[in-house]
């Protein structure tokens, strides 16, 4: 799924209450559920694997270094539990 492909979900949503919480489901079966945390946009998505798409310098006092920067693969925004 591309961001353009959330637009759709975008008008969905804001004809909710903006006090239900978003939950992630676990996979496509529904095993487990959990409360959406956070959402980062600063990646990159390669063969199962996420890596940083830059190194900023907030980034770096968190222990981020040059080896969590992704080269290859596709600019990807995470949603994490």
């Amino acid at each position: 799924m591309k961001v353009i492909d959330l637009y759709n979900v975008i008008k969905e949503l804001v004809r909710v209450s903006p006090e239900h919480i978003v939950v992630l489901s676990s996979d496509e079966e529904g095993n487990s559920y959990s409360p959406l945390r956070g959402i980062y946009t600063n990646n990159m998505y390669n063969e199962g694997e996420i890596g940083l798409e830059t190194l900023t310098e907030d980034l770096k006092k968190q222990g981020y270094s040059e080896e969590d920067v992704m080269i290859d693969g596709q600019k990807a925004i995470v949603f994490s539990p």
